[in-house]
């Protein structure tokens, strides 16, 4: 499947849930993002989201705290470059926990 399809999917399961979203387009690319890094087999992506399944989050959930990251990162490379490092994004991925997503800290 290619990403085309996979954003398309992803924007379709929230249109079914009637998820409403400031930007659902965007919101879906984030989804088939994070979806892509498990696919090719980003270990810290990985890891974290067996860690956030196992420590009670829905795959969902564990999908939305991750993209959050990446979104943190996007934002640091528009306006940080020299601290939007890959190495900076999965320390903030391997630093993911249930707690702090469900209290908003990520």
């Amino acid at each position: 499947m290619d990403e085309g399809e996979r954003v398309n999917l992803a924007a379709a399961y929230h249109r079914h849930m009637s998820v409403r979203l400031p930007n659902p387009q965007i919101h879906a690319t984030f989804h088939a993002v994070i979806e892509n890094q498990l696919a090719m087999q980003l270990t810290d992506v990985n890891e974290a989201l067996k860690r956030l399944l196992a420590d009670g989050l829905s795959r969902h959930e564990a999908i939305h705290a991750v993209g959050a990251a990446l979104a943190g990162h996007l934002w640091r490379v528009q306006h940080h470059p020299e601290q939007a490092t890959e190495e900076a994004y999965l320390r903030e991925v391997k630093a993911l926990t249930a707690s702090k997503w469900l209290k908003g800290d990520e």
